[in-house]
């Protein structure tokens, strides 16, 4: 079996460079990892430059470490895009294509990453009679006629999200959540018949996070003078974590958690915070003006296995390890989420979603917050306060099933159904 996964790149920095902290480009990789190690199967990516990266010496090395043994059944394609997440998802060109139709020809299944691109791959399948199955992944939607959009509704994407989903032979979500909202968007926007079609396809992939990364002492070794695990050793405060991307247009609410964690401070001077700010896109010096309690561990986006090292601290350090995601129409919440939360750190969330489905309807640490009224900075910094305080730890179970040791199963199974 041959299985080609077309990726969605999303997260990109101010010097036009893509970067691997991305949860679309982690998602896969998981599920590449998953693959490889349960089948015989040959896996390709097809995605940006490795001189498009930023982090150009990790890019390759995001699926498996050099020298593991499955390693030489993962292929890369590289395909030339423009360095711009909206830009990108319409993007199609066929002289590449043609370019590549040796490979194409002989692949059984194409994973598109990007509903948008669905009907390019239906199309392409249709005129040169490929044989391909394509299995379009909705784990960036627009849903603007429910108030959910992600660009300006005279440039909406769902059109062609839906189109895409309708032409693939699997249609794979996040998560309930966020199905939930593609299905009702649909349902406004086009007759029944068209959704029931998709609705019947469909299928949940929840891919969160792998837990055989999430290993302390892998990180440990060969690392003992790198300078980021210092630092992250070396604190010895409660730490607040704001994991997710900063922007201009405040996607992630990161105002509302720099205002929150302010007056905190004002309050009590016993924890530290950190910012991921994988993207760049707010410069540090303006987070070092702007965020009283920030503890710079590195003035650049971390790595992956630093970020990884960092999720770690809750197994060694005696304080208290605090994470914060603020999405409101960002169904699934973040790979981060799931991340963090098998790791043990105590999130401060809206109840929304799936950020409710996993920590339940009694969980303590939940915030005032609405699609419609927003992030109740106020509450957000009571809730931090007595979370800081709370040494208990969560149970993960529910979290677990979004490991691709259980949902790459889901993957497995649906690869093979429609390939019968």
């Amino acid at each position: 079996m041959k299985i080609l996964i077309s990726l969605q790149q999303s997260i990109y920095t101010n010097e036009g460079k893509w970067t691997t902290a991305d949860s679309n480009i982690q998602m896969m990789a998981g599920l590449t990892r998953h693959l490889l190690k349960n089948t015989d199967w040959d896996i390709y990516w097809l995605m940006a430059p490795m001189y498009d990266f930023k982090d150009i010496s990790q890019a390759y090395d995001v699926v498996f470490p050099k020298g593991t043994p499955e390693l030489f059944r993962w292929h890369v394609i590289e395909r030339p895009m423009p360095v711009d997440a909206f830009k990108c998802r319409i993007q199609w060109d066929d002289s590449f294509y043609s370019g590549i139709k040796s490979v194409l020809q002989n692949m059984d299944v194409v994973i598109n990453n990007d509903p948008s691109l669905g009907y390019n791959w239906a199309f392409l399948r249709y005129i040169n009679k490929y044989k391909y199955k394509i299995a379009t992944c909705n784990y960036w939607m627009d849903c603007p006629m429910i108030g959910e959009e992600k660009v300006p509704t005279d440039i909406s994407y769902d059109w062609r999200q839906i189109e895409g989903s309708y032409f693939s032979d699997v249609v794979p979500f996040t998560c309930q959540s966020t199905k939930d909202a593609f299905i009702e968007n649909a349902n406004i926007r086009f007759n029944s018949d068209i959704v029931k079609q998709i609705i019947d396809k469909s299928t949940i992939w929840d891919f969160g996070f792998d837990c055989n990364e999430l290993n302390y002492s892998q990180f440990k070794v060969g690392n003992e003078n790198n300078p980021v695990m210092k630092k992250i050793e070396e604190c010895d405060k409660h730490v607040i974590l704001f994991p997710n991307r900063l922007s201009p247009t405040n996607y992630t609410h990161h105002k509302e958690f720099i205002e929150a964690v302010n007056f905190l401070y004002q309050q009590r001077k016993d924890f530290v915070v950190i910012m991921a700010n994988p993207s760049n896109k707010v410069k540090w010096h303006d987070l070092k003006r702007d965020v009283e309690p920030l503890y710079v561990i590195k003035e650049e986006p971390l790595t992956r296995a630093e970020y990884l090292a960092l999720l770690t601290r809750t197994k060694y350090s005696t304080t208290n390890s605090i994470a914060v995601s603020l999405y409101l129409i960002e169904r699934y919440g973040g790979c981060c989420f799931r991340e963090y939360v098998e790791m043990n750190w105590k999130p401060v969330v809206p109840k929304v979603f799936e950020y409710k489905n996993i920590l339940g309807d009694n969980y303590s640490y939940y915030i005032n917050a609405t699609k419609e009224t927003g992030i109740d900075s106020t509450d957000l910094c009571k809730k931090l306060d007595l979370a800081l305080d709370d040494g208990s730890r969560l149970d993960t179970k529910i979290n677990h099933k979004s490991c691709y040791c259980e949902s790459g199963k889901q993957a497995l199974e649906d690869i093979l159904k429609v390939t019968k």
